[in-house]
């Protein structure tokens, strides 16, 4: 009888890829990596890489669009322009738009959403990213500025583990300041 009911509870546990995909996200965020670029979403619509009229057609016009003042490295290592949205920077190739940063002091209604699981926004404290990046959060370091401006921060890998997403957090309450995509230079 155990033997019978061996391949039927095998077949039961196979038809649940809800729950089997939910482990596997767990497992992966606790590898501490922001994993599927993909996946990146700005209030859920905006993805990580957009097109540049799609985006002005969600937030309106830009705030601006500079030239960097000085050799910067950049997503793709080609020439582009900073495209300014209120507390959202990207960096803009033509009609491509590719998110750089975001800022949360001003407590927006602006929410980063990462491998369907994570929501970043000027919420989000060090501790609730404890379950999530635990490594990250562990190591931790203090940003010296004035008397009045230090931080912490903490470095969480992207999915090519060459880049990583810096994430900024007020000293005293210890919520989220700002998220920024930090790319190496070559």
């Amino acid at each position: 009888m155990k033997i019978a009911l061996y391949p039927i509870i095998c077949f039961l546990i196979a038809c649940q890829p809800h729950q089997a995909g939910v482990v596997l996200r767990q497992a992966a965020s606790k590898s501490d990596t922001i994993e599927h670029l993909s996946e990146i979403k700005i209030n859920g619509v905006i993805n990580f890489i957009d097109n540049y009229k799609r985006v002005v057609e969600i937030l309106g016009s830009p705030d601006s669009v500079v030239k960097p003042q000085y050799r910067s490295t950049s997503y793709y290592h080609r020439p582009f322009k900073y495209c300014f949205f209120k507390d959202i920077v990207f960096e803009k190739y033509n009609d491509t738009l590719v998110l750089l940063s975001i800022d949360f002091k001003k407590k927006a209604k602006i929410f980063l959403s990462a491998n369907n699981m994570v929501k970043f926004d000027s919420f989000t404290s060090l501790k609730s990213l404890t379950q999530y990046f635990p490594k990250s959060v562990k190591y931790k370091e203090l940003i010296r500025g004035t008397d009045m401006d230090s931080l912490r921060d903490i470095s969480i890998e992207a999915e090519n583990s060459v880049d990583q997403w810096v994430l900024y957090f007020d000293t005293d309450s210890e919520r989220l300041l700002r998220i920024y995509y930090w790319v190496k230079e070559e």
